[in-house]
């Protein structure tokens, strides 16, 4: 234990420790969720979509440990799903994120091909809006976002589903984004 404790110390980890691990604190959990009753998107931001057969809900939910609740509904959140006695299990099918896109492109190499990339910079937030940069400088995005149209005077923050391809070209993305309204 002392040997572990001088090994933080010596790397600087010593500093704030969480009490335990929670679904928010330890789980993936923003995305999109389907089942047959409902989809649920759990937006970066604390916000919701509620999609059923009866009507739509909006709003914005809280973590109590292992459970989010979503106006008077209580789902259980596990690795890439959420659980409702109402609603039943709903499987994540799309992760979400934010995008800062900058009003420029830079010429970057796509296979022999030479494009113009979008530049962005991806980020999340927490629950009180902080942003929290996953990288610092621009990055190439060879991509494109369905829904979206890039401004050439300022930078744009968009948030996007993430939707994994099954069995892309072999030199298509794995990856197709979409722009959330």
């Amino acid at each position: 234990m002392k040997k572990v404790l001088m090994t933080l110390i010596a790397l600087g980890l010593t500093g704030q420790v969480l009490a335990h691990d929670t679904s928010e604190n330890s789980l993936d959990w923003s995305g999109e969720y389907q089942g047959k009753k409902a989809t649920v998107l759990l937006k970066p931001d604390y916000s919701y979509q509620l999609k059923q057969k009866t009507g739509n809900q909006n709003g914005h939910f809280k973590f109590n440990d292992t459970h989010v609740v979503l106006g008077k509904q209580t789902f259980l959140v596990g690795e890439n799903f959420i659980q409702s006695k109402r609603l039943g299990t709903l499987s994540k099918t799309a992760d979400l994120t934010y995008l800062e896109i900058a009003p420029f492109t830079k010429e970057c190499s796509a296979g022999a091909a030479r494009i113009q990339c979008m530049q962005v910079k991806e980020f999340t937030l927490d629950q009180h809006k902080k942003k929290y940069y996953l990288n610092k400088e621009w990055q190439n995005f060879y991509n494109t976002i369905d829904g979206f149209k890039p401004s050439k005077e300022k930078n744009q923050t968009v948030l996007v589903k993430k939707i994994a391809i099954q069995n892309p070209a072999a030199d298509a993305s794995s990856l197709k984004y979409v722009a959330i309204k």
